[in-house]
């Protein structure tokens, strides 16, 4: 198992290791730490075929609290090696895309391909299934979205959108949807989620929904 694991997190680095984003942004060195210490629980080779959700029997992710005894304000060597990489990326990626995107009123499509190419998702998902967050850390999670909103917040948003649902999930997702949604997401970088809550009048309780999709033709309405 420990050999298997070592070559699935082996063979990511060296998919990514080809990538010419990493060398235009200057992000190599970062980007091949965090994958070496994701590494060492196994990343799983990214599959292209299978998008379907598909349950996956798993135990229970629930990340331990950050160990900090000390109120602290300085940054760790990782979150300042982040957050210098993420304002570098909304400075030579978002920045230019904003305002076309803005006039277009739509998400770049070419935006997707970062999210695979910097492993954006891999930092909410769980080191047991092949991701890098080892506990929960709010800290660095806003740091993230923080530096990337320098380029532009809206964009930011949707390229955060998947991040944010897997950290819910692994925060408060039962065991049965956990299996469900977890090991899809560490499988396939292809899959995009978001929240969506609302009603048709103000002030309503997202507690107590009343708004239902109905499933027609293989889409929900």
């Amino acid at each position: 198992m420990i050999n298997k694991a070592q070559g699935l997190g082996l063979s990511l680095i060296t998919k990514l290791a080809g990538s010419d984003v990493l060398d235009q942004l200057k992000l190599r060195k970062f980007f091949e730490k965090s994958l070496y210490q994701g590494s060492k629980a196994g990343f799983r080779a990214l599959s292209q075929t299978q998008k379907a959700f598909k349950p996956k029997q798993i135990p229970q992710q629930r990340l331990p609290q950050q160990k900090k005894n000390l109120f602290d304000l300085s940054l760790t060597e990782e979150q300042q090696m982040t957050s210098d990489a993420m304002s570098q990326f909304a400075q030579e990626v978002l920045l230019g895309l904003a305002h076309d995107a803005d006039q277009a009123g739509q998400f770049p499509e070419s935006l997707w391909q970062y999210v695979e190419d910097l492993g954006l998702n891999y930092y909410a998902l769980p080191e047991t299934l092949g991701g890098v967050a080892a506990e929960q850390n709010i800290v660095s999670n806003l740091l993230i979205a923080e530096k990337l909103a320098e380029g532009d917040f809206s964009l930011t948003a949707g390229l955060l959108s998947t991040f944010s649902v897997i950290n819910a999930i692994t925060r408060w997702g039962s065991t049965e949807v956990q299996s469900m949604y977890l090991p899809c997401f560490a499988e396939d970088s292809d899959i995009t989620a978001t929240f969506a809550v609302q009603e048709a009048t103000p002030a309503f309780n997202p507690y107590i929904l009343k708004t239902k999709a109905s499933l027609e033709n293989n889409q929900y309405f």
